[in-house]
């Protein structure tokens, strides 16, 4: 069974309530900070150094992965640590153990270029665009 939740091991991670842009949001989705405070999908290219910034899902709502945040509402937002498993998004097919960065649109895909923000650890089972990263 698929895990329902995008924090997998914590590691001294902290989740924070920001604002979303006027987009919807998925959780596990990779985010980054405007300059207005807001969060969006992250998009940087891949040689560009992304914070670990994720979509976490608003269980307290009874929410999981399958809902989405709709927008310019309030988004719990995971500021991972290095050595936290997160249940991520990835916008391509991803090998165990491949080095994982920003596609520029939220989504994680092997890294050919620039610093990676994680390593692919686990392809979630039965779900096509879900990968467990490990952050470095």
């Amino acid at each position: 069974m698929a895990s329902k939740t995008v924090t997998l091991r914590a590691a001294g991670s902290e989740i924070q309530e920001l604002t979303s842009t006027a987009v919807t949001i998925r959780p596990g989705l990779l985010l980054e900070l405007t300059s207005a405070g807001l969060v969006q999908a992250n998009s940087s290219a891949q040689d560009a150094i992304a914070a670990p910034y994720f979509a976490q899902e608003d269980s307290l709502q009874g929410n999981d992965l399958d809902d989405l945040y709709a927008v310019s509402v309030i988004v719990k937002v995971l500021t991972g640590k290095r050595g936290a498993r997160i249940n991520a998004i990835a916008g391509a097919a991803v090998a165990v153990g491949a080095a994982v960065s920003s596609d520029g649109a939220g989504r994680l895909i092997t890294r050919t270029t620039g610093k990676p923000i994680g390593i692919c650890r686990v392809l979630a089972a039965g779900i096509n665009d879900r990968v467990v990263i490990e952050l470095i």
